[in-house]
């Protein structure tokens, strides 16, 4: 029978806190579990399986970690070619290039 998350009853057990663990020691189950249980408790669905739809919120952890917290790479710009040879100065970031100085990030 599928019952929300607050009429299921349902709670992490010793068990699927070590799996959890052990199979993505990078992501903060303590954490995940906050995020998870006010995700499903504001959505009010239903699922057939909260163990198995926790497994997949862990599983799917550092790429939601990766959007929100704004972790992905900062493009380098390499130094053009000059004279055919490229100056072997250090690559230059985006964001600390001197056009992108002062400027506010929206």
């Amino acid at each position: 029978m599928r019952k929300n998350i607050t009429d299921s009853g349902w709670k992490l057990t010793d068990e699927l806190r070590a799996w959890a663990r052990f199979r993505h020691p990078g992501v903060n189950v303590d954490e995940q579990l906050e995020i998870f249980t006010d995700y499903w408790k504001g959505c009010g669905k239903p699922m057939a399986d909260w163990d198995a739809t926790f497994r997949n919120w862990i599983r799917r952890a550092p790429e939601f970690d990766r959007r929100n917290r704004n972790a992905r790479p900062v493009a380098a710009v390499e130094m053009p070619y000059v004279g055919g040879v490229r100056p072997t100065a250090a690559p230059v970031l985006i964001r600390d290039h001197p056009l992108f100085k002062g400027v506010k990030k929206s």
